[in-house]
């Protein structure tokens, strides 16, 4: 695209206006052409956002092979990343749970009350069974 107006401006520069009108219109329907005969050819509309999308892949799959990059041991590193992060959380809920059943067990160890002292022995036969 920029090399078609680059390319007007210096023949407009050039070349007189009756002309330069002629090639604009010719370069204009050039473009529709192109579009109806790549439509009947290949029996698919041109679109460039797919086009550069396959580019950027191609590139992509260009520059991995270029540094023997593995994608499949990229993705099996991801996934052993998110299992060891999803082991954390579970350890560290764990642990904060632990904490929270010690805190009760001790407060219930220093009172002197004796229903707390009871709730205390009900707490810990639940916990051994």
């Amino acid at each position: 695209m920029v090399i078609y107006f680059s390319l007007l401006m210096i023949l407009r520069y050039k070349i007189d206006g009756k002309t330069i009108e002629f090639i604009t219109y010719a370069l204009g329907g050039f473009g529709i052409i192109f579009g109806y005969l790549y439509l009947a050819i290949y029996g698919k509309n041109f679109k460039p956002k797919k086009f550069f999308e396959q580019k950027k892949n191609q590139y992509k799959i260009d520059e991995y092979n270029k540094f023997r990059f593995n994608i499949n041991d990229y993705n099996s590193l991801e996934l052993e990343i998110s299992k060891l992060k999803q082991e954390i959380n579970d350890l560290k809920n764990n642990i904060i749970c632990n904490i929270k059943n010690l805190y009760k067990v001790l407060s219930l160890c220093f009172t002197n009350n004796i229903k707390d002292m009871i709730n205390l022995r009900i707490f810990l036969f639940q916990k051994e069974n």
